[in-house]
């Protein structure tokens, strides 16, 4: 198969590609299905009116609602989210053991650090969990977007979604 491929041109492979029936059916045909649906005024583009604030609000409550049943159907994701925060809790309980201390000081520099490294893991959640998301949805992203997705409905779905779990792992933290 090298050999053959040795042999002849780039250019000679390119034209016996273009006169294939391959490239007749996955490339001219579906280039003009493409180009009359754009010509079709129902056809929604990127560049379409929004349907504004209402349009929007619908947009934002439909993909919510779908974004939260896909995420907490996935038990096993669930669960390794919700584990994070006991994990968390547990190591910042081995560093910062309950003593009984005298100098008020000291307890009020250490519960100082423990409150800092419960901010720190509270940013840790939610970055992690919509980093997470974001790349696994980017083709869903833009296949969506290439429909009339509004961006601040897509956004503030994932916002609403991930905060609701943030707040879930903030409270198994503390338990």
């Amino acid at each position: 198969p090298d050999e053959a491929l040795k042999r002849k041109l780039a250019a000679q492979w390119a034209e016996r590609y273009r006169s294939s029936q391959y490239y007749q059916r996955y490339v001219v045909l579906r280039s003009q299905q493409k180009s009359s649906l754009a010509a079709n005024p129902n056809f929604p583009s990127r560049r379409a009116k929004r349907d504004g604030f209402a349009g929007g609000l619908r947009q934002f409550l439909i993909l919510t609602q779908r974004y939260a049943t896909v995420t907490f159907q996935d038990r096993k994701n669930i669960f390794l989210l919700l584990a994070q925060a006991p994990v968390i809790a547990l190591l910042v309980a081995i560093a910062f053991p309950k003593e009984s201390q005298t100098n008020a000081e000291q307890t009020i520099r250490e519960q100082a650090m423990i409150t800092f490294f419960m901010a720190v893991s509270a940013i840790w959640f939610g970055c992690s969990n919509a980093a997470r998301e974001i790349v696994k949805e980017l083709p869903i992203y833009r296949r969506e977007r290439d429909i009339n997705l509004c961006l601040p409905s897509y956004v503030g779905s994932k916002m609403a979604v991930l905060s609701v779990l943030c707040v879930l792992q903030r409270v198994m933290m503390f338990f």
